[in-house]
């Protein structure tokens, strides 16, 4: 009904956001109007328009980590063919066995 209604006349959807990042109408109806090849802009609250690419644009450099910097992942189990020392799950050596060759 809303393309229908867009061949024809100037629709407004509308919602109280005044950012368009957080604009619920965009993220459900938005996208599928705009892959439908509707035009999308958006009122600011200053009454300017911004197109939907450009808020598109502006997501992207919004997306921040949760946790920071995020550390390369690192196996706890070694993947070297040489053969291991015998050492308990925390990495601490067995009683009775060395790991320093001049204790040895």
């Amino acid at each position: 009904r809303v393309v229908d209604g867009a061949s024809a006349h100037r629709l407004a959807l509308v919602c109280s956001e005044g950012d368009p990042h957080h604009c619920h109408r965009r993220l459900l109806v938005g996208r599928v109007l705009a892959e439908r090849g509707v035009e999308l802009r958006h009122i600011l609250p200053d009454g300017s328009l911004k197109v939907e690419e450009s808020v598109e644009v502006g997501d992207a450099a919004c997306q921040c980590s949760l946790f920071g910097e995020e550390a390369p992942w690192r196996s706890t189990q070694s993947v070297s063919h040489r053969r291991r020392l015998s050492t308990s799950s925390i990495g601490y050596p067995r009683r009775g066995s060395s790991v320093c060759s001049t204790c040895a």
